[in-house]
């Protein structure tokens, strides 16, 4: 879907926990999000806390985090609503040699109900270019080395650069930054009312540059449709017949 004349901000969800450094060791600390403010956590049922780090639900039976946030194969647990829930990892192949393609996809052994899944957005929708506006949130620090307080916290902040070439990352620079415990959240755009998932919360240089690694251009996009199909599950917005999808 093509974006003309539309005046539109892209969120980018951090959830606490694991690593972002100026390129941070995962796990080193559990701390808020920089300069971020208190949001109304029944807004973001998507993002659950995995123990370690943040994640998105895109699907009824599929989890979205960082790559390193899991093990590759490892599986990974959480709670909605006092039902747990829990899920197989994979990382994307080229993790291992890109940290910018921080990926990985969560197989859920049981389906989440009661809740609608966030949507990943297509290249179209994004048009990501320097200074479009970017809404960080998630659990992570305020103040790199803090205590998490299990607040969810939201705040904007520019972009600097796009995705380009073997670089997958998103870049916002600004007063709002990741912080430790803001890996693996999921990154929005936001259109209106609507929002569409665009990355996955990946590093940070710890006082006011991040990096999320993008899922909206073919990296991602091609891996997770041949992931999701060898499995027989559905992700919102790659798979038109995905149910419960948010609007």
């Amino acid at each position: 879907m093509q974006l003309l004349k539309l005046d539109y901000k892209v969120v980018l969800f951090v959830s606490a926990s694991a690593c972002l450094n100026s390129f941070a060791i995962a796990g080193e600390f559990q701390s808020l999000l920089i300069g971020g403010t208190v949001a109304d956590p029944a807004a973001w049922e998507a993002s659950p806390w995995i123990g370690n780090c943040s994640s998105t639900l895109i699907g009824d039976r599929v989890l979205l985090t960082a790559a390193h946030c899991v093990g590759n194969g490892s599986t990974k647990s959480f709670s909605i609503a006092g039902v747990q829930y829990a899920g197989r990892c994979t990382h994307h192949s080229n993790y291992a040699t890109n940290s910018t393609a921080d990926w990985a996809l969560c197989h859920l052994t049981t389906a989440v109900e009661g809740i609608l899944f966030e949507v990943i957005a297509t290249e179209e929708e994004v048009q990501c270019a320097p200074r479009k506006e970017f809404l960080w949130t998630g659990f992570g620090c305020r103040v790199w080395g803090g205590g998490r307080d299990g607040e969810f916290r939201v705040g904007t902040v520019n972009a600097v650069s796009c995705p380009r070439g073997t670089s997958h990352d998103i870049v916002t620079s600004g007063t709002v930054a990741l912080c430790s415990g803001d890996s693996g959240g999921g990154g929005f755009m936001e259109i209106g009312s609507l929002r569409r998932v665009v990355g996955v919360n990946s590093r940070s240089n710890t006082r006011d540059t991040s990096y999320v690694s993008n899922v909206y251009t073919n990296t991602f996009r091609s891996w997770a449709v041949s992931w999701a199909n060898a499995k027989g599950l559905e992700i919102c917005g790659i798979h038109e017949s995905a149910k419960n999808c948010a609007p």
